[in-house]
């Protein structure tokens, strides 16, 4: 299993888009992102200066992907 480090949300953001993930809605808080073929599939990024460790998990959790499938897209 790769190493997580913590992102800029924007590196996060092109993360999902590789994944198929487009935004959904906007919130004060972040950005809800969701895949169009399967609405399980859906997470949201906080709006932060790095997304920490634990949250990328739980990211890529939410997108249905192991963490090595989901930083290579």
């Amino acid at each position: 299993m790769p190493r997580l480090t913590p992102l800029p949300p924007r590196d996060v953001e092109r993360i999902l888009k590789r994944n198929g993930l487009r935004p959904a809605a906007e919130r004060p808080h972040g950005t809800d992102w969701l895949h169009p073929d399967d609405p399980e599939r859906r997470t949201t990024v906080p709006r932060k200066t790095r997304i920490a460790k634990g949250t990328l998990s739980s990211i890529a959790r939410q997108a249905k992907k192991a963490i090595d499938e989901f930083k290579a897209g």
